[in-house]
């Protein structure tokens, strides 16, 4: 008679632990991505640069203690907010700078253009005054 092994051991699976979270390093992605994409509108973009560089902080921080994963994310989330941040005051800077600038030469242009404004109304005067003196001084023609 043929012999029927025995029936084999059940295998032991055993689950994987639970999975760190990456959460706080995709905000601060999304939130660093954000700030810089939106640096013209100030009110949105530092608020959300800020909250990218303290989650990124945070982020980087529980990655380092095995609490999370995505330390890189965290860390690229963090400088894009600085630059976010950086980018939001120079467009400031650069649009008061050339606020001043335009007013001071602004000055200077209306002076210049009040002078060819006086100067045209002296030609157009005097073109009326000689078509004036011409019309009373033509021959009449019989």
């Amino acid at each position: 008679m043929s012999q029927v092994p025995p029936p084999a051991a059940p295998m032991n699976y055993s689950s994987p632990g639970p999975q760190k979270s990456q959460g706080l390093a995709i905000g601060a992605l999304i939130c660093g991505i954000l700030s810089i994409v939106l640096f013209c509108f100030q009110i949105i973009a530092i608020p959300l640069a800020l909250v990218a560089i303290i989650l990124g902080i945070i982020g980087m921080g529980k990655a380092k203690r095995g609490e999370a994963t995505g330390e890189g994310m965290a860390k690229t989330g963090m400088i894009l907010g600085i630059v976010g941040i950086a980018l939001s005051i120079l467009i400031t800077i650069l649009a008061f700078a050339g606020m001043s600038f335009l007013e001071k030469k602004g000055g200077q242009w209306q002076q210049q253009i009040e002078q060819k404004a006086k100067e045209m109304e002296q030609a157009a005067n005097e073109a009326a005054a000689e078509a004036e003196r011409s019309a009373t001084t033509a021959p009449t023609v019989p």
